[in-house]
């Protein structure tokens, strides 16, 4: 089931966010925030699109996070495997169904494949798999390094994640949803319920809010 981001990057645009939004989390976890406007997410994606005096690893990590709400966690463990290439399509498998990936995220995607090396290499690396090599041979980048790299461009990981999620649980079923990106169902229908403002989550969130000064 390809999916194309194009669709729902002019459908969140066209909407216009503006209003904060801090997302209660499922139980158990701390409250997560996502980005104060809209304008904010698709400033860095432009950024990250467009501006090459970025490395191609970093653009790439970044676009995973903030379009398709990816953990940095799950991002450093990507591999070759999952990029693919059918009738001029790049795909990407981050779940059970491929994601066509558009342009020019397709092109950096491919550059990524063909150019990744880590510190510990000195050229192009053929002798592992890993979309995002670390500083040692044949391993992968740690998260907190990512992390790191993402936050020096500055992408906050975690509340670039949130914004993706919720925007894409407003334009996406749950099951769709966590096939592409990879959740849980659980984890995908709490996020559709939360993208819903007819929902109770919704309505929920805006009574806490109603009595939060922050």
């Amino acid at each position: 089931m390809p999916f194309r981001a194009r669709q729902f990057v002019a459908w969140c645009s066209a909407r216009g966010f503006t209003t904060r939004l801090v997302i209660p989390t499922p139980p158990g976890s701390s409250r997560r925030a996502v980005f104060t406007d809209d304008g904010t997410r698709w400033g860095l994606a432009r950024r990250l699109l467009h501006d090459d005096t970025l490395a191609t690893a970093d653009r790439v990590a970044g676009l995973l996070v903030v379009l398709y709400g990816q953990p940095i966690s799950r991002i450093v463990r990507l591999t070759t495997d999952q990029v693919s290439q059918v009738d001029g399509q790049v795909r990407l498998m981050l779940g059970r169904a491929p994601l066509t990936v558009p342009s020019p995220l397709d092109t950096l995607l491919l550059e990524l494949v063909r150019t990744r090396r880590g510190r510990a290499s000195l050229g192009h690396t053929v002798n592992h798999r890993w979309l995002f090599p670390g500083g040692l041979p044949g391993q992968a980048l740690h998260p907190l390094a990512l992390g790191k790299r993402l936050s020096a461009v500055g992408l906050p990981g975690r509340v670039g994640r949130n914004t993706a999620l919720l925007d894409n649980a407003a334009v996406l079923p749950a099951k769709v949803l966590a096939d592409l990106l990879g959740l849980s169902i659980t984890s995908a229908v709490r996020w559709t319920a939360l993208a819903d403002p007819s929902g109770n989550a919704y309505a929920a969130e805006l009574a806490r809010r109603a009595h939060d000064p922050r």
